[in-house]
């Protein structure tokens, strides 16, 4: 069954950001919705610190840097709600 809502979030180098931005998402008392992050190149810890979440609602995709729109377009193409 398709989640009611996608939430897509492009990042790039924001593993000092990533944690808490997360956490609000998933904190939020309507749960039927999935969390859509496109890494866009990132080369700091950013990836690491979202593998650490086991929610099945985070679908995590990584591409090569090539910029905010474009991670957000991918983002849209993986949503499902």
């Amino acid at each position: 069954m398709n989640p009611m809502v996608s939430v897509v979030m492009g990042t790039f180098n924001d593993g000092l950001f990533i944690k808490k931005t997360i956490d609000s998402i998933l904190n939020q008392s309507f749960s039927d919705f999935e969390f859509i992050i496109i890494n866009d190149g990132s080369t700091d810890n950013t990836k690491e610190l979202v593998r650490q979440y086991q929610d099945p609602r985070i679908i995590y995709s990584y591409q090569e840097n090539h910029g905010v729109a474009h991670a957000r377009n991918r983002g849209l193409e993986l949503a499902r709600g």
